[in-house]
């Protein structure tokens, strides 16, 4: 969810936006959905500018861990590039950075985090944090903590609309009610989905209590952990993207 989401913006904005990849269970897996960068894959030869919502870094460079990106991003108070090999973020465009192995169980981790997100947000205009669930937990209740607007996703189905109900009833207990109102739910339907009433009565319930909730359709770009690219992904995918993006945007107006 979070790479179409970051590619949605990328396409629609003209800015520094970087997806931020902190989720211990699933290291990497979001720098590989956001597909080729420029420079690799089908097409993509050396040089080859990426398209509309595509991942920005130039050359194929892999995406630098979370706790390096002081090396990624100009240093304070300079003008050249500092990260590998001359690379830092582009004028504009997506970029993405890896997490702290470990950044859930280790406390000084959690705290590198956070130092690192710091000049994050420096440098980027937007920036979105893939983090993990659990905001009892050390990291997402740090993420949490530094959050401007939360989006909660889960796939399409009856329990899983349910625990998304509770973590919305638990969100007051967790010191940040303030986000109740902007709060946007990303529905996924991972597979073709059939809903039954009693999901499509949850998902009615759901959209009472948030700010907004979009359903992803299913696409087979998105169904076995492949990386994707934006103009990969079918017409009503791009348009729920969209939506979620607007969504994220607009606030709770």
């Amino acid at each position: 969810m979070t790479a179409g989401l970051a590619m949605a913006l990328a396409a629609s904005r003209r800015d520094r936006i970087i997806a931020v990849d902190v989720c211990p269970d699933q290291p990497g897996m979001l720098a590989a959905r956001l597909g080729p960068s420029s420079g690799y894959g089908p097409g993509h030869g050396p040089g080859h500018a990426p398209g509309r919502g595509d991942l920005a870094r130039a050359g194929g460079l892999p995406a630098p861990l979370l706790p390096e990106v002081r090396r990624f991003v100009p240093s304070a108070g300079r003008t050249g590039r500092t990260g590998p090999a001359g690379q830092g973020p582009g004028p504009v465009g997506l970029d993405v950075l890896l997490g702290a192995p470990g950044a859930d169980v280790f406390g000084r981790s959690v705290e590198e985090v956070g130092r690192a997100l710091d000049v994050v947000e420096d440098w980027y205009e937007v920036a979105l944090v893939d983090g993990p669930p659990g905001w009892g937990r050390p990291l997402p209740a740090a993420l949490l903590a530094r959050a401007d607007t939360l989006v909660v996703a889960a796939r399409a189905g009856f329990v899983t609309l349910s625990a998304v109900d509770d973590a919305l009833a638990a969100l007051a207990d967790s010191g940040r009610g303030d986000l109740a109102d902007s709060v946007a739910i990303a529905v996924v339907e991972t597979v073709p989905t059939r809903w039954s009433g009693r999901a499509r009565r949850r998902l009615a319930r759901l959209a009472e209590r948030a700010h907004s909730i979009v359903v992803v359709p299913f696409d087979p770009m998105l169904a076995d952990g492949r990386p994707f690219t934006w103009s990969g992904l079918r017409r009503r995918t791009r348009a729920a993207f969209g939506e979620l993006a607007a969504a994220v945007e607009a606030g709770p107006g």
